[in-house]
């Protein structure tokens, strides 16, 4: 929310305002499934705001990435871009389940990922801590089998057994990596 303030004494229309307070209500934790997201609703670009409740993390020079781009999308008009290069990464949680509701252990994670390269793949985990990389747990990487066409993948969380309640996308360190995703559900 973007809130200014003025004093409001009858029908004084010259009040003057405050300066301009940003906030955010807080992010509550994910208890109605299924959960979907395609990212069209979402501002794109390096610059722009990051997804409302996700949370992204990386090493890479501005640290802009993963974000939303409108260069390709298997549903309408955005997705998730994912780049890294050499020892650097890019994670993206989604926001928190209620593993009271919904142990991880019981999702799936379905997804449209879209690569120029054979090479180029994409780690799904759970974190523990959205903003600290350390406690990304590896569950699976999915690699595409064709180039520059979106194809679907599912993983099944049923072998965590942590504590994490983030799931993430990670896009592969030890190269260059260019990776496009979008509906997840």
């Amino acid at each position: 929310y973007i809130v200014k303030i003025s004093a409001f004494c009858s029908s004084n229309a010259g009040s003057i305002y405050s300066e301009e307070y940003n906030f955010h209500t807080p992010c509550t934790p994910i208890t109605t499934l299924p959960y979907t997201c395609n990212f069209d609703a979402d501002s794109a670009g390096t610059t722009a705001p990051f997804i409302s409740c996700w949370q992204r993390n990386s090493n890479y020079l501005t640290g802009n990435y993963p974000y939303v781009n409108s260069t390709y999308s298997s549903s309408s008009s955005h997705s998730l871009y994912f780049y890294n290069s050499g020892t650097t990464y890019s994670i993206a949680a989604l926001p928190q389940f209620d593993t009271t509701l919904y142990p991880i252990n019981t999702l799936q994670l379905s997804f449209k990922m879209r690569a120029s390269s054979l090479n180029y793949k994409l780690t799904v985990g759970v974190m523990t801590n959205a903003l600290d990389a350390s406690t990304f747990d590896s569950i699976t990487t999915v690699a595409p089998s064709a180039t520059s066409t979106w194809e679907q993948f599912t993983t099944y969380l049923t072998n965590y057994a942590g504590q994490g309640k983030f799931i993430a996308l990670r896009s592969q360190t030890g190269s260059f990596n260019y990776v496009y995703v979008d509906d997840i559900a």
